[in-house]
């Protein structure tokens, strides 16, 4: 499904921290069924205000949980779904993100996220560098189109510079976005506002260098959001 070549052949930006971009590394019509079949069970609203890395707003389920070798609640996915799970545990998809971000992933954990930022659901991320257990994070949308106007933009901030914007990225099928963790990798999302016509749903796929830790007290969460709550 996943062009591996591609990523074990790009190159890293580095500028304001290492970051990549991806095109086309999934083909059009199969990145079509993901999106139309993106998972609606088991969301669950998250949202933190002090006591972390940074504050967020964040409506989100497993797929991967670190650790595991499997989908999570794979009943619940489509064929199409499960056959990109297989492509991000598998050994091909590890050594291609080993040889572009020049990291071992030998030992590495990897996780992956849905998070959906529906229109005027007020979900964000303030800017941050990440915690010190990620190594890499790697983005896929699943949305139609996209207006920069909608918001939902993601932000690379350069520390250096009182106007720290140094780059926005408008979320694209077409396009497949890599973050290269350190202390200067900040980056942010704007929340969605009510003239999208659409949820701005990501795949956030992360290797960390040990099991993440149990979240620290503060975060608050709610119970499983009934799927008919959720914008397609």
């Amino acid at each position: 499904m996943m062009d591996f070549m591609k990523i074990k052949q790009g190159t890293l930006a580095d500028y304001p921290f290492q970051t990549a971009v991806f095109y086309d590394l999934i083909d059009e019509n199969t990145m079509e069924t993901l999106r139309k079949e993106y998972p609606k069970d088991n969301f669950i609203l998250y949202e933190r205000r002090m006591g972390h890395d940074k504050t967020y707003k964040q409506c989100g389920r497993h797929l991967i949980v670190p650790g595991e070798n499997h989908a999570y609640k794979e009943e619940m996915l489509s064929e199409t779904w499960l056959a990109f799970v297989q492509d991000l545990l598998s050994d091909d998809y590890r050594e291609a993100t080993e040889r572009l971000i020049g990291q071992s992933l030998k030992n590495a954990y990897i996780g992956v996220d849905l998070w959906r930022f529906d229109p005027g659901s007020g979900c964000y991320i303030a800017p941050h560098a990440d915690v010190p257990w990620k190594i890499s994070t790697h983005l896929f949308y699943f949305v139609k189109e996209w207006d920069p106007s909608w918001g939902g933009i993601l932000r690379y901030h350069d520390c250096n510079k009182n106007d720290d914007v140094a780059r926005e990225v408008v979320p694209s099928m077409k396009m497949s976005p890599v973050l290269v963790r350190s202390d200067q990798s900040f980056h942010s999302i704007e929340p969605v506002n009510e003239k999208a016509p659409e949820s701005r749903k990501v795949v956030d796929i992360v290797f960390y260098n040990q099991m993440p830790p149990e979240p620290k007290p503060g975060r608050l969460s709610s119970g499983i959001i009934p799927s008919e709550n959720l914008i397609d």
